[in-house]
């Protein structure tokens, strides 16, 4: 039982070891310009022990992704596959959604990366995010008797496309202000919410 546990616990480092290397050279270079062989120099993993693991250079590239996907999810919403219960609150998942996002480089390379090389599959997790992100808005539309006309899923797209923007442009766009980018970051994201989740005001009332 003991030797199973260690052949375990093997594994799961080698694995962690090729996943760390692998995220770090496809971010500075691109899925296209990232070798396996790299992988093992970096890793000291040998190529076959990849294979194993992953079996080709595309299944390395989707565990990388699925990975920074499964670690925000969890930065967001603890038990992502339980119950939205209590509801969470909105704002505070736009703004650690944000965080998670903003502070992991290696995640807005391999995003920036993804849309040069006109990336046409899946980051696993990511739909899992839109639906939890989708229900919250939709939570928050009924708990607030919003009368905005809001598609739940639609919207948390786009939410999602903020976030990304921003993230990646922060330091560009700060340069329009003379305030500290952390203040304009807490207003970008303010603007979220009252575009998306704000009430609207009744007719008739200013």
């Amino acid at each position: 039982m003991a030797i199973k546990k260690m052949h375990g616990r093997d594994s799961e480092a080698t694995q962690c070891a090729i996943l760390d290397s692998a995220q770090r050279l496809f971010a500075k270079k691109g899925f296209a310009g990232t070798s396996l062989r790299e992988i093992s120099s970096a890793s000291g993993i040998s190529q076959p022990l990849i294979h194993y693991h992953f079996g080709s250079k595309e299944g390395l590239y989707t565990a990388v992704k699925e990975r920074l996907i499964k670690v925000g999810l969890r930065s967001v919403v603890p038990t992502p596959d339980g119950p939205l219960d209590p509801p969470l609150s909105l704002s505070g998942l736009v703004r650690t959604a944000y965080n998670y996002v903003s502070d992991n480089e290696d995640l807005m390379r391999l995003i920036a990366w993804a849309h040069l090389e006109r990336e046409g599959t899946d980051w696993p997790g990511e739909q899992e995010f839109t639906r939890i992100l989708a229900e919250c808005i939709q939570q928050h539309l009924c708990n607030a008797a919003s009368d905005k006309k809001l598609d739940s899923f639609i919207a948390a797209i786009m939410i999602e496309a903020l976030i990304i923007f921003w993230g990646q442009n922060r330091d560009y766009y700060s340069g329009l202000f003379e305030e500290h980018p952390a203040q304009i970051t807490d207003r970008f994201l303010d603007h979220i919410d009252h575009l998306f989740l704000s009430e609207t005001k009744e007719k008739g009332k200013g």
